[in-house]
């Protein structure tokens, strides 16, 4: 199964303890995730811009994925769906929820308002979350791979 979540970022940005998504330390879990870092000249430069990173899994340990502290998983819904066709005690949760991570620990938060409009599909709305992490994101490209098991 493929599953988009946001999660914390772990490591020390070393060769050997990169700084990563904590799902991807999960079992049986592919994971591509979103940590873009401070630029060259920047003070903290190379050190993720934020504590949270945007990631896709392909997990059998689905369980395991959902049990990783701080992390909100995005509802299973068909991409060119339209968000007024989401349940809207679903939508309405997954709006809250992604308002409510505080992403560098100084009071930055998603801006989910402008693209939870109804006749946007939800390719859109998770192009504009991970548009946020890094303006060069693309939810074409953002993939994992599923594990044989």
């Amino acid at each position: 199964m493929k599953l988009r979540l946001i999660c914390p970022v772990i490591g020390t940005g070393t060769d050997t303890v990169p700084f990563r998504g904590v799902v991807g330390d999960v079992s049986l879990t592919h994971s591509n995730c979103l940590v873009p870092s401070h630029p060259l000249g920047h003070p903290q430069q190379g050190q993720p811009k934020f504590r949270f990173a945007f990631c896709i899994v392909g997990t059998a340990n689905l369980v395991g994925v959902l049990q990783v502290m701080n992390s909100f998983a995005f509802p299973d819904y068909p991409l060119d769906g339209r968000l007024d066709g989401m349940e809207a005690v679903t939508r309405a949760g997954m709006v809250q929820s992604l308002q409510a991570f505080d992403l560098d620990g100084a009071g930055l938060h998603l801006d989910v308002g402008s693209h939870n409009v109804d006749a946007n599909a939800y390719r859109q709305f998770l192009q504009a979350i991970g548009g946020q992490f890094e303006p060069t994101f693309s939810i074409n490209t953002f993939d994992a791979q599923e594990p044989t098991v």
